[in-house]
């Protein structure tokens, strides 16, 4: 059995001949100092994408992909960065969001590909790895880079005062989502993700009644066009969304990653209750001192 057809069995709620293995992040260094040690042969690199090589090569089922924004031209100091989504950080950590207003909202420079031209790449990426990886196409979080680019603070008191505002933030990370969606469905990929962390460890950001009514309507537009295409599609969310199970469910995700008893999970109690509905992908953090929790 290929990997793509071992992850599509377990989002279609079907056995696998094993567990297959998703890598969602890899440091650049690991990437490069695993390709150098091994001698990786330069055709059997994947395409122009070096940092899938190591990963076929130690066997590595699935990996999520997504595409570099460019930074916007604004100065925030020299200690400091800023992302398209108003986010910024310092030493590569979030510190606050910079977007506190309508005002800044609307001067705010418009999102950018750093190429233009990579959403045509998917295609020609999987087509340069053929049937060694499956490639997930990973799109943007609609909650998570909405109240980080305001701050929590400013997303706090919008909710209260001017709502309008928040929902204007999350139209514009959703109208990037469509056209790259669109863009790889085009491509026939066959496999997305979406990174969206929706809770802290004793629960979620805010109410329930502010995801259903803002965020997965949204999801679930995004969805099923997958769906129409025969594509799958999973969530990945950090924090106790226990909560937010039958929402995630109803929105039409194919799978769910990051629940964790780190986070207040009970593991036995989410494939009781949702083990039939939805794919419990599991987790494995590697902590420091090299051993695997």
């Amino acid at each position: 059995m290929r990997p793509a057809e071992r992850v599509f069995r377990v989002l279609n709620h079907e056995i696998p001949d094993y567990c297959p293995v998703l890598v969602r992040a890899m440091s650049q260094k690991v990437q490069n100092d695993y390709a150098n040690q091994y001698e990786i042969a330069e055709e059997d690199e994947a395409f122009f994408w070096r940092d899938l090589t190591p990963l076929i090569s130690m066997k590595i089922d699935a990996y999520d992909f997504n595409f570099p924004l460019k930074k916007p031209a604004i100065d925030v100091g020299t200690d400091k960065s800023i992302d398209f989504f108003g986010r910024i950080s310092m030493h590569g950590a979030y510190t606050d969001g910079y977007i506190k207003s309508r005002q800044i909202l609307s001067e705010f420079p418009p999102i950018e590909m750093q190429d233009p031209k990579d959403p045509e790449y998917f295609g020609q990426m999987v087509q340069g790895v053929g049937d060694r990886i499956a490639i997930f196409a990973l799109l943007r979080g609609l909650f998570e880079l909405t109240w980080e680019g305001m701050g929590l603070a400013v997303f706090g008191k919008a909710q209260r005062k001017d709502p309008g505002f928040i929902t204007a933030m999350i139209d514009r990370i959703d109208r990037l989502n469509l056209v790259n969606l669109k863009a790889a469905l085009d491509q026939d990929i066959q496999f997305f993700s979406v990174a969206d962390d929706m809770g802290f460890k004793n629960g979620l950001v805010t109410n329930k009644k502010f995801y259903d009514e803002h965020i997965f309507p949204r999801y679930r537009s995004m969805i099923n066009l997958i769906h129409n295409k025969g594509g799958k599609i999973y969530l990945h969310s950090e924090g106790n969304i226990a909560e937010l199970m039958p929402s995630i469910i109803e929105a039409g995700f194919d799978g769910v990653q990051g629940l964790t008893p780190m986070d207040g999970i009970d593991i036995a109690e989410m494939k009781i209750n949702y083990g039939d509905k939805i794919a419990l992908l599991g987790g494995l953090l590697h902590s420091p001192d090299r051993k695997s929790v």
